[in-house]
């Protein structure tokens, strides 16, 4: 049986519905993060990440764990493997492995619309995964990653690639939200796009002291990227 839930789901799955007996989890904000006004700045705070990464394999598992997160919502294209790829480096896998041993669960949401390529991923990795065009940032996606997860959004990390899906999406269910570099330039020509106002974010949140102070944050080691390397450039 496939691990994938596809979006369109049935009725009983849509958000806010029980399902397998039991109701989603209310959406609540993660601690410390801001609330959202109309001004710019309460704009570019709904699109600035708790933690940044150069990759997925340099977040600290550890260091999440110490947070009181119990629950990681992963990107698939570009976070876990390139896009379109079914290959998964070795280095992913021992993340993957590492974050199961330290006692994270683990499942994948994403706007991929190439349903059977997921269900392989799925299978392969034996993480539960959910797929549906436009179900990030304001689809139900993230509701559904904490359903599937079974964790509160306090207790739950999101982790991607894209700051105008995966970090904006997870800030608004406040999650812990973790922003990694694509790990290639290969990508869907609209989010190619995307990457242009993802920039034009970047530099303002630079700008503004709105970015971790560590660079890739506190959930990871190192330098500070410019803002070239933040895109993975």
């Amino acid at each position: 049986m496939s691990l994938l839930a596809v979006g369109g789901v049935a009725e009983d799955e849509l958000p806010g519905r029980p399902i397998n007996g039991r109701r989603e989890p209310a959406i609540s904000r993660h601690q410390g993060l801001p609330r959202y006004g109309g001004s710019t700045t309460g704009w570019l705070k709904s699109l600035a990440p708790c933690a940044m990464a150069a990759s997925l394999t340099e977040v600290d598992i550890h260091d999440l764990k110490a947070r009181g997160i119990r629950g990681i919502i992963l990107d698939l294209d570009n976070t876990i493997t390139p896009w379109r790829s079914l290959e998964v480096s070795d280095g992913v896998l021992a993340w993957l492995k590492g974050a199961r041993a330290a006692g994270m669960r683990l499942c994948i949401i994403s706007n991929s619309s190439k349903a059977r390529r997921v269900a392989e991923l799925s299978e392969r990795l034996g993480i539960p995964a959910w797929a549906r065009v436009g179900g990030k940032p304001f689809g139900p996606g993230f509701q559904q990653g904490l359903t599937m997860l079974g964790t509160p959004p306090e207790a739950t990390a999101a982790i991607g690639d894209q700051l105008l899906s995966d970090v904006l999406g997870g800030n608004r269910h406040g999650l812990y939200t973790v922003f990694v570099a694509p790990m290639s330039a290969s990508e869907f020509v609209a989010t190619k796009l995307v990457r242009i106002a993802e920039r034009m974010a970047l530099r303002l949140l630079r700008r503004r002291g709105m970015l971790p102070a560590s660079g890739r944050g506190p959930a990871a080691r190192g330098k500070q990227p410019t803002a070239g390397e933040e895109l993975g450039e």
